[in-house]
This record gives C-alpha cells, structure tokens and sequence, in this order.
C-alpha cells in the first residue's frame, strides 16, 4: 500500500513514501528545497517533523519541575494545615500534648507527600 508522497517546493522532484516511512522523517530534498507531502489521492497534507536526532524530549524542564513542587507542597501545607488546625481547636486546647501528637503527624504526613512528590518529579 502506497503511503503517499514527497514533492520538493524547488526542483518538483518527487519521492513515494515507502512501507514503515513517515513524511516527517525527510528534511529536506536533496537539492535543499522544502518538501510538501501528499496522500494517495493527491491531497496535499501537512505533517509533523520527526528528527530521530533530536534530543528534544517531552520531559519537564528544571524550572518547572520545582515551581510544580513548590506550588503542590504551598497547597498541601495551606488546606491540610488548615484542616488539622480545625480539629487542633475543636477537639484540643492549642499547646497541650494532644494538640502537639495531632501537629506532628500533620507534619510528618506532609513532608511525606511533599518527598514523594519529589521523587515522582524528579525520577528519571
């Protein structure tokens, strides 16, 4: 089955695609003109450049990575903080042991969250 073809913009010079071959594998012509692709019936289609070379990845930059991380542990900290904090009042007066048991699990439930995440941001 044909999978259509390449047309150079410059020389007219065509190339059918050939079975397992993508449009957007070819560059170029040979004689450095652009290539347009085209269907079997003629139709001109466009296409996605795919450059086996190219180090491009779909991977989060840096940057991002640790903004994401700091925006979801502000989150955890700010709701489930508030959270416990309600209960702390509800059920406890703020500075006996109990009160103190409750923060330290809060604490210690976040800073797990906030390590996984970590780990999912930043695993390879």
């Amino acid at each position: 089955m044909n999978r259509g073809y390449l047309v150079c913009k410059d020389c007219g010079g065509r190339y059918d695609l050939q079975p397992g071959e993508l449009p957007g594998e070819f560059e170029s012509c040979s004689c450095g003109g652009k290539l347009e692709y085209y269907d079997n019936n003629g139709h001109k289609r466009g296409y996605m450049p795919v450059y086996p070379n190219d180090n491009r990845s779909k991977e989060r930059s840096p940057l991002l990575k640790i903004l994401i991380f700091f925006v979801v542990a502000y989150a955890v900290f700010h709701v489930f903080g508030g959270v416990v904090m309600g209960v702390m009042e509800a059920t406890t007066e703020v500075g006996s042991p109990g009160a103190t048991y409750v923060f330290v699990i809060f604490m210690v439930i976040a800073i797990a969250v906030i390590l996984f995440l970590l780990w999912i941001l930043f695993k390879k």
